[in-house]
């Protein structure tokens, strides 16, 4: 999409700095990312039973048992973003859910909303499917859309990042995109080489993933994708499928200059991101490439003077089926163990996917994936996956001990960790991540109240309310 003959001439001591400053969302079964990295770390798994998700419970057989679930979703202060509430019961939930996490993710950078009004900032947005016209019964549609004067701009799929740019009057390029698992992961790519071209100073990448109707799970468990036994166990001999899942994020992308001072928090800098595609396969479209995700790896280290043995984390995006985690596992041990460098590498590699925790939030898991990895950074250790118990006997590197599985939380021992995302009809993306504290020396990020956050005794506690008189108040 951007001028990849621009990038390539600029040499690297040219190339802008481009760091995650914000971040936030919603999760299964939590609403922050402070209470997602809380759950990551005790090992929980987020998934829950579907029943009681859908209208239609008990119609359908072949409805998976596990799915993970934003909760909440309906529950919108449209006041708040200035939306009339007739206009607002129309709006897609994932528009809604948007609107909420991109606000708290350009306050959790430190920029305030009066800050960005006007401003260049692009807005990148990936979602892949919208289900709220199926939810509705044909008497209520008419209904809700009667009490509306114009209904239509509430159920067009486009109109979702529009109403970012509307309600906080952002005057940057608008970015839509759609390439299935690895939608997201395509978004925070572009936007990160629209600032490394100085096309934007700021950035918000924006992905969400509701299920509202059982169709498309259905038809993903027809496919023979989804898990039958309700579990997601990435990487284990018994992998069978993943569980479908939902997420709301926003992640704030911004250009760092250290002379200025110009940022106020840096998570992590995104050293470089790269997307392929498969092309033609003869498995079939669904079929992963190793080929095409081997050259998409290397690819990304050799274009900025890296080498992957200098990784010793890779956040996969290991969804536990079978087909992929075999693939992808056989990639990354080529890639990060190569033969000619491996007596360069001086730590273990580990790998791990978010996915065995959250299940497989699709449109979103890319964003889901990044934040898992600045965690990592922001603790210095790594959250362990959960449902691994047997390593599957088709990844020889599982068997050597090439590669080890995050089981347990383990220190990280890296300042770089690889993120990989790839669509189910062969769309991939890798990323590769610093440690914002190396690029800094700044210690302080954490965002919860583990050890690391206790100053003394002391804990900062925030306020709010809609008045003066209601902070008085409280």
């Amino acid at each position: 999409m951007f001028d990849q003959e621009k990038k390539s001439k600029m040499s690297q001591s040219d190339k802008p700095i481009v760091v995650i400053s914000g971040m936030a969302g919603r999760f299964p079964g939590v609403n922050s990312v402070a209470d997602f990295a809380e759950s990551l770390y005790d090992k929980k798994e987020l998934v829950g039973p579907t029943k009681g998700r859908f209208p239609t419970d008990g119609l359908f057989e072949e409805l998976p048992d596990s799915i993970g679930r934003v909760e909440d979703f309906e529950k919108f202060d449209f006041n708040f973003f200035n939306i009339k509430p007739e206009l607002a019961k129309l709006m897609d939930p994932q528009a809604k859910k948007m609107l909420e996490v991109t606000v708290e993710a350009i306050l959790d950078a430190g920029l305030s909303l009066n800050e960005i009004k006007g401003s260049r900032t692009g807005i990148f947005c990936a979602h892949i499917y919208s289900d709220l016209d199926r939810t509705l019964k044909a008497t209520e549609l008419i209904e809700r859309q009667n009490q509306c004067s114009d209904p239509s701009i509430a159920f067009h799929r486009q109109m979702f990042q529009e109403w970012v740019a509307y309600c906080l009057d952002l005057t940057g390029s608008m970015n839509q995109y759609e390439s299935a698992c690895s939608s997201a992961m395509y978004a925070i790519s572009d936007a990160f080489k629209a600032i490394e071209l100085g096309l934007l100073d700021t950035a918000l990448v924006i992905s969400t993933n509701l299920n509202l109707v059982p169709n498309i799970i259905i038809q993903y468990f027809r496919l023979g994708i989804m898990s039958k036994s309700g579990v997601c166990r990435f990487a284990d001999a018994n992998a069978d499928g993943y569980i479908k899942s939902e997420a709301a994020c926003c992640i704030v992308l911004q250009r760092y200059e250290p002379k200025l001072s110009n940022v106020k928090r840096i998570y992590s800098r995104i050293v470089n991101s790269k997307c392929n595609s498969d092309g033609f396969k003869v498995e079939g479209i669904t079929f992963p490439k190793i080929e095409t995700q081997y050259q998409l790896i290397k690819e990304t280290f050799e274009e900025v003077g890296l080498e992957p043995t200098q990784v010793n984390y890779v956040e996969a995006h290991g969804t536990g089926t079978q087909t992929g985690d075999i693939q992808e596992l056989n990639c990354i041990d080529m890639i990060f163990n190569d033969e000619v460098n491996y007596s360069k590498r001086k730590s273990q590699l580990y790998v791990g996917s978010v996915k065995s925790n959250i299940g497989h939030t699709e449109g979103s898991s890319g964003s889901c994936s990044i934040i898992k990895s600045i965690f990592c950074f922001l603790y210095d250790q790594i959250p362990p996956v959960v449902n691994y118990l047997k390593p599957n006997s088709k990844v020889p590197a599982l068997l050597n001990g090439k590669i080890k599985i995050v089981t347990d939380t383990i220190p990280l021992n890296t300042d770089l960790i690889s993120v990989s995302c790839f669509g189910f009809g062969g769309s991939n993306t890798h990323v590769i991540l610093q440690n914002g504290k190396s690029i800094t020396g700044i210690k302080d990020y954490h965002l919860s109240s583990r050890e690391s956050n206790r100053l003394d005794g002391y804990q900062l506690i925030n306020l709010a309310a809609r008045s003066e008189q209601g902070l008085i108040d409280a």
